[in-house]
This record gives C-alpha cells, sequence and structure tokens, in this order.
C-alpha cells in the first residue's frame, strides 16, 4: 500500500495535500488523489462527521500501512458500500475500480 497515490487515475485528479486532525488532536498532512477529498466533502456536505470517522480510521491504522493509503481504501469502500446499497452518492459514483 505504500505506493497508494500511483494507482492510475483520471488526469484531473491530481494528488492534494490536506492537514486533518488525527485520533491525537495533532494535525497532520494526509495526501489523496482530488476523486477522494471529493467525496470527503460530499459527505461532509451530507452532514457525516467526516473529521471523528478520519479519527477512527487512524486509531485502526496499522504501523506498516500509511494512513493516507488506508483512508483512500476506506473512502473507495463507503462510496461502493453506499452506491450499492442505493443510498445517495454523488453524481460521479461509483467510483474508479468499481464492479458489481
Amino acid at each position: 500500500m505504500e505506493d497508494y497515490l500511483k494507482a492510475p487515475m483520471h488526469p484531473d485528479y491530481e494528488p492534494i495535500g490536506r492537514m486533518l486532525e488525527n485520533c491525537l488532536g495533532v494535525k497532520e498532512l494526509i495526501v489523496l488523489h482530488a476523486n477522494y477529498w471529493d467525496f470527503y466533502d460530499w459527505m461532509e456536505d451530507e452532514g457525516y462527521d467526516m473529521a471523528a470517522w478520519f479519527k477512527l480510521i487512524d486509531q485502526e491504522c496499522p504501523a506498516n500501512i500509511p494512513l493516507g493509503g488506508l483512508l483512500m481504501s476506506r473512502l473507495w469502500d463507503l462510496e461502493c458500500d453506499r452506491y450499492r446499497a442505493g443510498l445517495p452518492c454523488p453524481a460521479s459514483s461509483p467510483p474508479f475500480g468499481y464492479e458489481e
């Protein structure tokens, strides 16, 4: 998972860094492709507490996995699960790589 930012993506989805507060209350630089931040922001706009959700992801992140890579994976899984269940999703859904 070290190379999580090298995944094939649409050229418009360049990696973007944001500072997020981790489970220890320390701001940490997290780098994701723009489409994952788009989904993160969409979830916030829908009323979800993504800051608290991120802290839970941080708490369960193994030391040998980059936190950004785990977050990216969890965001992808969340969007796929929502799409599969027929729950509201952004217009860009399903995410890149989704299969039934």
